[in-house]
């Protein structure tokens, strides 16, 4: 019975692999769709909100039960990519302000920050 338990570890993997693909991509084309709209409306935000929570709830597993790293290490390296991305903001826009979102750059600084 061992090749029907490595089968089934397989297509496990495989579906993994294929879930975080879906969400990644789905977060992608949203993250894209909110970057499109001119103007502030809720639900792009809302939409890219929602996704970023899913797919890093799936990032986290995947560190986690995937790469074996443990929670702990996972959330450090998740809020080094945060301080990472908040430090290439301030660089580029020049300030953390999100009263006023004008650019891309600043929209795709708060898209990542999710």
């Amino acid at each position: 019975m061992t090749t029907g338990r490595r089968g089934c570890k397989q297509a496990q993997s495989t579906a993994t692999f294929q879930s975080r693909r879906w969400g990644l991509s789905r977060f992608g084309g949203l993250l894209a769709l909110k970057l499109r709209v001119r103007r502030y409306a809720p639900w792009p935000y809302w939409a890219v909100f929602t996704a970023s929570a899913i797919l890093g709830t799936a990032l986290s597993d995947f560190i986690d039960r995937t790469l074996g790293l443990g929670y702990a290490l996972g959330s450090a390296m998740l809020s080094a990519l945060l301080l990472a991305t908040l430090a290439v903001w301030r660089t580029t826009q020049g300030s953390l302000a999100v009263e006023r979102i004008e650019t891309t750059g600043a929209e795709l600084c708060i898209g990542s920050r999710f």
